[in-house]
């Protein structure tokens, strides 16, 4: 699997997620029938409650067979980037394959697609707090649905940054430092997903 490393245990995936202008059309036009509706994306931790564009989530229960195709493929993608991201980091082949299998047999009960709102952007963060002493490793997976925006590249302190192209994956520890510079022109729409690999050999 083709990837390019922006910092150490910062994996860019390009082009994992296939037809990811599904899940723009999805939104926009076909979620609100299936009664989904549009929330206002409030980003977590954030005590002046700032909206900083719009989510839909779908829900795994949903009995619609277009969200659960859609769950599918994004589960496809997120599992195959955590893999690769595992014998990156030199874990042996049987943990990596028990661990997608616990992965797959829990998996959170719906994902979210976000929308920036135009001229929105989001500083330098982490997704956990670093302080956290679990002996677990907690990874960012981050999919990318379009590019026909401005800025909106993603930085991760200490590396490179980068605009991914639709249907591309990153994942890197979700302790690290990461932001998503401001988007000056056009609409952005990203998933995020932390997820909790239960194994202190991944620890890094």
């Amino acid at each position: 699997m083709n990837y390019e490393a922006l910092a150490d245990n910062v994996l860019h995936f390009p082009n994992l997620l296939e037809t990811p202008e599904e899940y723009i059309s999805f939104c926009t036009n076909e979620a609100a029938l299936l009664g989904i509706p549009k929330d206002p994306w409030v980003a977590g931790g954030d005590d002046s409650q700032k909206v900083y564009g719009e989510l839909w989530v779908l829900e795994r229960s949903h009995e619609s067979e277009r969200v659960k195709y859609l769950l599918t493929e994004y589960d496809k993608a997120l599992l195959a980037s955590c893999e690769e991201f595992m014998r990156y980091l030199g874990v042996d082949q049987e943990s990596i394959d028990e661990t997608i299998e616990n992965l797959k047999n829990n998996r959170m009960p719906a994902m979210t697609v976000k929308r920036y709102f135009e001229n929105e952007a989001l500083g330098p963060h982490p997704d956990i707090d670093p302080s956290n002493t679990e002996d677990v490793l907690h990874i960012t997976v981050s999919m990318y649905y379009n590019d026909n925006y401005e800025g909106g590249e993603l930085g991760v302190v200490g590396g490179s940054s980068v605009k991914p192209t639709p249907g591309s994956v990153v994942v890197f520890p979700s302790k690290y430092l990461h932001e998503s510079t401001r988007t000056t022109s056009g609409i952005k729409y990203v998933s995020n997903e932390v997820v909790k690999i239960d194994s202190s050999f991944l620890k890094v």
